[in-house]
């Protein structure tokens, strides 16, 4: 019990918890698309679960920086706790409740919006495929109309994890979502309509929303929101959108190419290819999101230890979480390529995931991206934002590699130019601006940090590549 009850309270559990349970209700009922369904189906409820994924690209990076923006305020109470800095403190966490309220409120029309229109563009293909087109729109219809919801719960999130509030948060959301995937299942499985699937993906997670309200008013949220002072906000607004927009501007233009060529790929490739490359990139997403939850557990601690000036304490999280992150990445990645893939081998069902081949190129790239995003998370905190150049590059070579190698290498010119573009530009610049703000040295100072990871990952994805193919398919 002692040992549950620390692992309830670990932060870094509890976010890695909640973010692979906002996937799970979209990941756990593909299996059963295969035994009760069709390929067709499959793909539509993948490229719904990207789609969703996407949504996160309308705040433009804007809750890591409302983060770094409530700790900063947050840390007045330490550094001078005399009543003249409270009320200092007081009335920057209310100027920034203010604006997230705001902010919050016309993101969430800006995606029903979005949603809409683009996203029902997207899915007219998949719509058409299936053999009762009815029923996956009107599951789309849902998706759209539960949007509002998922934004309310990012923002109470959002407030919470600023204020130092992340474990317990965490925990309610991921119960909940984890709730709604096995329920999605079970729907699934006994109506084997879509609609009733995504009802039951989405109504567990409505039950979260008083309780993380209830938490947050405990915080001050509601003292913080009881009055709103326009001249305030639109000077806070100022000062948030300047780091807001370059790291947004970056996001959108990676992470949307990212999930943008899958579901470019639905529009040209068959059913059975296009489900097989969304399954293995929601899996890799999940992994990139469960790998991403220490950096999200430690951010504020960076933040603290930035405008506090402890440059060696800032270095020490950064190389941990370089070394947490990585470890997590390779550990998921290798567990898919030596244990899933295999299995699929042997019951035959390879199709329905990508190769191995694919698989390791898909985790290299996962692993290269994760050193990169924690060192630039790290040398974020100074507000000097570098993410609108350099994710910008990014996704500009990854769609420039796809585009022009689609037709002659069909997936794999999607797969490589992933690869390509963060190993020449997203993986190695965010190391060098953090090694300077920090005054470390590459690779002397964070290799003990990356090392062992990369080499378990290097091995057992050759072995993935080589060695299970060929046993797999010997005769017993």
């Amino acid at each position: 019990m002692k040992m549950i009850r620390k692992a309830l309270a670990s932060p870094g559990l509890m976010l890695a918890f909640s973010s692979v349970a906002r996937s799970f209700g979209f990941v756990f009922p593909v299996p059963l698309f295969y035994i009760y369904g069709s390929a067709a189906e499959s793909t539509l409820w993948l490229a719904i679960g990207s789609i969703v994924s996407l949504q996160n690209l309308f705040f433009l990076g804007l809750p890591q920086v409302l983060v770094r923006t409530l700790s900063t305020a947050d840390v007045a109470r330490d550094k001078a706790p005399e009543a003249g800095a409270l009320a200092a403190r007081e009335q920057a966490l209310q100027d920034a409740c203010q604006f997230i309220r705001l902010i919050f409120s016309g993101v969430s029309l800006l995606q029903f919006i979005g949603l809409a229109t683009l996203g029902t563009w997207v899915l007219l293909r998949p719509f058409g495929q299936l053999a009762n087109p009815a029923d996956g729109i009107a599951a789309w219809v849902v998706i759209v109309l539960f949007s509002p919801a998922r934004v309310f719960t990012l923002r109470q999130l959002t407030f919470l994890n600023g204020m130092g509030d992340l474990a317990t948060p965490r925990l309610v959301d991921a119960l909940a979502w984890s709730l709604g995937g096995t329920s999605a299942a079970l729907a699934l499985w006994l109506s084997g309509s879509m609609l009733v699937m995504t009802l039951a993906v989405c109504l567990p997670s409505l039950v979260a929303i008083p309780i993380l309200r209830s938490r947050a008013a405990h915080h001050g949220w509601n003292r913080f929101t009881a009055r709103f002072e326009w001249q305030r906000v639109r000077s806070i607004a100022v000062e948030i959108w300047r780091p807001t927009w370059r790291s947004g501007l970056g996001t959108l233009l990676s992470t949307g190419a990212r999930q943008g060529t899958g579901l470019l790929f639905i529009q040209v490739g068959s059913p059975a290819a296009a489900s097989a490359y969304l399954l293995a990139q929601n899996v890799i997403t999940v992994c990139m999101i469960l790998s991403a939850a220490p950096v999200q557990a430690k951010l504020h601690l960076m933040t603290r230890a930035y405008v506090k000036g402890e440059r060696q304490l800032q270095a020490t999280l950064l190389r941990s979480t370089i070394a947490e992150s990585l470890w997590v990445a390779s550990s998921l990645c290798v567990t898919v390529g030596l244990g899933f893939i295999p299995a699929l081998f042997l019951l035959g069902e390879s199709a329905a995931f990508v190769s191995p081949q694919m698989w390791a190129a898909m985790s290299m790239a996962l692993l290269l991206q994760r050193y990169g995003a924690v060192h630039l998370q790290s040398y974020s905190v100074s507000n000097h934002i570098i993410w609108h150049w350099l994710d910008g590059t990014t996704g500009m070579v990854n769609v420039c590699f796809s585009m022009i190698f689609l037709p002659s290498l069909g997936l794999w010119a999607i797969v490589l130019g992933n690869l390509v573009s963060i190993a020449f530009f997203y993986c190695w610049i965010p190391a060098v601006y953090s090694h300077r703000l920090l005054c470390m040295t590459w690779p002397k100072d964070d290799a003990a940090a990356w090392w062992r990871p990369a080499a378990f990952s290097l091995v057992s994805l050759c072995v993935c590549i080589w060695v299970i193919p060929i046993a797999v398919s010997m005769p017993p």
